[in-house]
């Protein structure tokens, strides 16, 4: 049977080029077969070279080490790491590597009140805790941020409420709440970044070496390890701590504190508001008392020059509303005489100073001048029953315009003194 086989197939291998058409499956399995071995072949050659780089083809030159390992290893040494040196290091690292030091607590609870020990059967509900977390949902950003504490300034007392996370409206109001916090505990800091964006704040006496001669920068140690470090949200004018340590190792200095004249007048504006006359030794004794500190007399006077403002306001201003009163006066009391005169060019000292020779800038828009008004009322008052005399009568006003007042007055029949203009 093997050679009727044979025989076979050499017969149609023998009448293969009688149909040069005809297509053998035969043939085309070895011709494929042949060409994977020889692109096998050629892959395991290729690997071979490119992890043996000494291997090279036949006609290439010679292939040298260029790194000679036997003479050149002894001559390398490690060198160690160099860290960057900061310019001015702050008090804390990155804000999401440093851990946060572990609080002590000053009290800490006795035998009695702490461990409560077994509880009675009366007492046992049975609870225990679950051995898992129940999975709580996959959550949106915004439900999953906690809830904002915001800095209240209307309290009594607002420094109290510093912690982590505390927000603030704007980096005004956190500037001012820092400097309240160290008035109150009788002690300074200074600003390690001051920027619209981030703040970083420590305590004055930081450094305990720092007086000292001749100590290195690596030997020097923090004395008072207060710290703390905000930063705006952003998109927002929010601004909240995020790293904070409140406790003062240093003594209270009442001779350095972030006392000044804005401060005192925005503290103590309610007294002004009962009464504009509280003098500036109010001021004095009053400060000593509430925070511990010494307020100098021209310190006080500037407070209540800028307390007083935030109460009456500035009168240069009203000056812009002077046509708005006028106005005000017509309409409630019709037949009124009500006249506002107004000058331009240079005022008196300019035209003094450009005799001299001096350049003086010169502005054109209008200046307050005079005034007169003359209420209808008290007008026919004064025709109907006063007698026909009038006295005219003036005074300097006590501000820094320097203007004047004269008024025009008569005598009623109870021969008093009657305003007319």
């Amino acid at each position: 049977m093997a050679e009727e086989e044979e025989e076979e197939e050499s017969e149609d291998e023998d009448d293969s080029w009688l149909y040069p058409g005809r297509f053998d499956p035969l043939a085309a399995e070895k011709a494929r077969r042949a060409q994977e071995e020889e692109m096998h072949q050629r892959i395991a050659a290729r690997k071979k070279r490119n992890l043996d780089p000494m291997l090279h083809c036949e006609g290439e030159s010679d292939v040298e080490d260029i790194y000679d390992n036997a003479t050149q290893c002894d001559d390398i040494s490690t060198i160690p790491a160099v860290k960057r040196q900061v310019k001015r290091p702050g008090p804390t690292l990155r804000s999401h590597s440093q851990v946060e030091a572990d609080v002590i607590p000053d009290w800490v609870p006795s035998d009695d009140e702490g461990d409560k020990g077994f509880l009675k059967e009366e007492e046992d509900d049975g609870y225990e805790p679950l051995p898992f977390v129940l999975a709580g949902g996959r959550k949106s950003r915004g439900k999953m941020a906690k809830e904002r504490v915001w800095y209240d300034d209307s309290r009594q007392n607002p420094e109290q409420q510093f912690m982590v996370g505390l927000c603030f409206k704007d980096v005004y109001q956190f500037r001012q709440a820092l400097a309240r916090l160290h008035i109150v505990q009788v002690r300074n800091f200074l600003y390690h970044r001051n920027t619209p964006d981030r703040i970083i704040v420590w305590c004055k006496d930081k450094q305990k070496k720092n007086n000292e001669e001749n100590v290195k920068e690596k030997e020097k140690k923090w004395d008072c390890p207060l710290y703390m470090t905000a930063a705006k949200i952003k998109n927002e004018a929010t601004f909240c701590i995020k790293k904070m340590e409140l406790k003062h190792t240093c003594p209270t200095d009442p001779s350095s504190t972030r006392v000044n004249a804005k401060w005192l007048s925005g503290t103590y504006v309610t007294e002004y508001k009962s009464n504009i006359s509280t003098s500036i030794n109010t001021l004095q004794d009053k400060a000593p008392k509430d925070f511990g500190v010494d307020v100098p007399k021209r310190m006080a006077y500037r407070a209540r020059t800028k307390a007083t403002e935030m109460v009456m306001g500035d009168h240069k201003q009203q000056y812009h509303r002077l046509r708005d009163y006028l106005q005000t006066v017509i309409d409630k009391n019709p037949g009124s005489r009500c006249i506002v005169t107004t000058i331009t060019g240079p005022t008196d000292e300019q035209v003094e100073a450009m005799k001299t020779g001096q350049m003086v800038d010169i502005s054109y828009s209008p200046r307050f001048h005079g005034l007169f008004f003359c209420v209808n009322a008290a007008r026919e008052g004064f025709l109907q029953g006063c007698r026909p005399f009038i006295g005219l009568d003036g005074c300097f006003i006590k501000l820094t315009s320097g203007a004047q007042i004269l008024a025009a007055t008569g005598r009623d029949g109870n021969n008093n003194i009657y305003p007319i203009a």
